[in-house]
């Protein structure tokens, strides 16, 4: 069954007099699109816990945001829910949105999965799950060394939870075959 509200992103720090905040959002695509949606914010304090998102503002390539709520228009209601959850209803966020999260959620699990490439044979083992500004990327440790491997649709091509397996194709420059 699926759950019926998923976290999208955890307030950083209050910014600024007006109640705005800085939050960190799980994805931003779509981001935009939950102005004028609701929201939770958990744990509840004494003076909000549901709200509306007013506006949000996203910060260059990050993941970071200018967030306003309704109801939360001073420093005295924002300054103390730094680190506090974001939650909304599954039915408010949009489904890219969605599956951004969700892929990010997913992606740790992966580590220990055996990595396999018709081209170069058994990669080794995903040893880390690293965030960078363009794709989120697999580490794996393996006879090739260290190899990174983005984790886009051309690149992961299947997995196998009960093998414990990810079938990858290898994009050119991502193993050194000199070494």
């Amino acid at each position: 069954m699926t759950n019926r509200f998923i976290q999208v992103g955890t307030i950083r720090k209050s910014h600024g007099l007006s109640g705005e905040v800085l939050a960190a959002f799980a994805g931003r695509t779509s981001l935009r699109d939950l102005e004028g949606k609701s929201v939770w914010i958990t744990p509840p304090t004494d003076k909000v816990h549901g709200t509306i998102f007013e506006h949000i503002e996203l910060l260059g390539d990050s993941l970071d945001a200018y967030v306003t709520f309704e109801g939360i228009d001073s420093l005295d209601y924002s300054s103390s829910l730094s680190r506090h959850r974001l939650i909304c209803r599954r039915e408010d966020v949009p489904l890219e949105l969605i599956d951004e999260i969700e892929q990010k959620e997913y992606a740790p699990a992966l580590l220990g999965y055996s990595v396999f490439s018709e081209a170069y044979g058994e990669l080794g083992e995903v040893s880390e799950y690293l965030e960078t500004k363009a794709n989120d990327c697999l580490v794996v440790q393996g006879q090739y060394g260290e190899v990174l491997l983005p984790i886009i649709d051309e690149v992961i091509l299947s997995i196998d939870e009960d093998a414990r397996r990810i079938v990858v194709y290898v994009l050119p420059g991502l193993i050194d075959e000199d070494s």
